[in-house]
């Protein structure tokens, strides 16, 4: 799979965010600091959200989120972990990222069984998640899913 850089947010502002996504994916903005990428066979999705609001500790943030999703039809917790990645943008050189990552099945009613990774991350030493990536496919994407979250984890940047 190739990546491209992709960045959106505000013209008049300056403000936005970037990371490493497949080159081939629509991009859809939802908001100055979070997008949605579609694969072309509509299969895969990669939502980030440059910017977690309330930028809770990644044990709430990942708590809450699984509080919520204890109501959907088919929800099936595979995994929690918390790990590092190395940022590798200019923005954020020499920095580790600390994250917590819930994968998760539950049922689409049109599509069936679909997989998600869910990744809140903490930016250097705060406190709380700063940012939030997921991807989302079918059970048997996962490796392809892991590997996407990853590259647009390690690549994450804000502007400015």
């Amino acid at each position: 799979m190739k990546y491209v850089h992709r960045i959106w947010g505000d013209p008049k502002t300056e403000l936005g965010v970037g990371v490493w996504a497949p080159s081939d994916w629509r991009m859809v903005k939802l908001s100055t600091f979070e997008a949605q990428f579609t694969s072309p066979n509509k299969l895969w999705l990669l939502r980030v959200n440059g910017i977690v609001t309330d930028e809770l500790p990644l044990e709430t943030a990942a708590n809450k989120k699984l509080a919520v999703l204890h109501g959907t039809p088919g929800f099936k917790l595979i995994s929690r972990a918390t790990g590092t990645t190395k940022a590798t943008s200019e923005v954020f050189t020499g920095m580790t990222f600390r994250h917590t990552t819930l994968t998760y099945t539950y049922t689409d009613p049109t599509r069936g069984t679909r997989l998600v990774v869910d990744r809140f991350v903490v930016i250097g030493g705060s406190p709380g998640a700063g940012f939030e990536i997921s991807t989302a496919g079918r059970p048997e994407d996962l490796a392809g899913l892991n590997a996407i979250t990853t590259k647009a984890t390690e690549n994450y940047f804000r502007l400015p």
